[in-house]
């Protein structure tokens, strides 16, 4: 089996050595140590860190992505529901985030094509509804926490 130094996995994957670090000390991922008490890390630590930064890049938590993470390397499935429940979650979440940009992109749009325009402020009506939507869901999402 390779393996592969701090160093390396640094480069490699332009993690930085403190986050390596750091994800070692919390038990996000749990590299082996030689006699020399260094750092090395197996494909499946490499596999398990480009993991930790695809889940951390779509919003889950250190906590969050330890959970999963634990309940994969158990393979007793006696978490699983755990598992299943927080992602169902996330998921919620992701769809109210993706349904939030577009409604931005469209009051982005229609802000742009205002300003191309040199439209009237009376023009603007469109932009205000979009506000309106915006605002009025955010504040529905607020309540709903």
């Amino acid at each position: 089996m390779n393996y592969y130094s701090i160093n390396q996995v640094s480069s490699k994957l332009s993690i930085s050595k403190d986050t390596l670090r750091y994800y070692d000390k919390i038990g996000l991922v749990c590299p082996f140590r030689g006699e020399n008490k260094y750092r090395q890390y197996s494909e499946i630590d490499l596999l398990e860190l480009q993991y930790i930064e695809t889940m951390k890049y779509g919003d889950f938590s250190l906590a969050e992505i330890k959970t999963i993470l634990i309940n994969k390397r158990s393979c007793t499935g006696e978490h699983l529901d755990d598992t299943v429940n927080l992602l169902h979650r996330k998921k919620i979440e992701i769809t109210k985030k993706i349904t939030f940009c577009h409604d931005m992109l469209k009051l982005l749009t229609a802000a742009e094509h205002v300003l191309e325009q040199k439209k009237e402020p009376g023009d603007t009506a469109q932009i205000n509804k979009l506000i309106q939507k915006i605002y009025d869901d955010l504040k529905g999402d607020t309540h709903e926490k």
